[in-house]
């Protein structure tokens, strides 16, 4: 995938930015490879035959947004949302606690993953 965008970066810069040498794009390039590794999701833009010719980085996603990603209904990703998941409870001991909290991490990473996935099919 990273290849692929960074297909897409070189073309646009090509094709509006003259100015460049092959060997200052060559330069670049390698900052640019580092930034697209460390970006964790992106928006991708196909042509009609479903190669990409657009991507940007996103930063957050609104409710709206992040409910189509995940494929369930507003209402519910804002019902979700509102449900209190504080540490707050009735915890036998700190360590419960703590594994309560971990499994909210490990849930919130999972949603996550399977944005990131249905845009990773793009």
């Amino acid at each position: 995938m990273i290849q692929l965008l960074l297909d897409v970066w070189e073309n646009s810069v090509k094709a509006t930015h003259l100015f460049l040498s092959y060997d200052e794009i060559e330069n670049i390039e390698k900052h640019v490879i580092q930034t697209l590794n460390g970006v964790p999701v992106f928006t991708i833009t196909g042509n009609k035959n479903g190669n990409p010719v657009d991507f940007m980085e996103i930063k957050e996603l609104g409710v709206r947004r992040s409910a189509q990603n995940l494929d369930v209904g507003y209402i519910t990703l804002k019902k979700w949302l509102n449900f209190p998941i504080g540490v707050a409870g009735n915890y036998e001991s700190d360590e419960q606690k703590e594994i309560a909290r971990l499994k909210r991490e490990l849930y919130d990473a999972q949603d996550v993953l399977d944005v990131l996935k249905k845009l990773s099919a793009f």
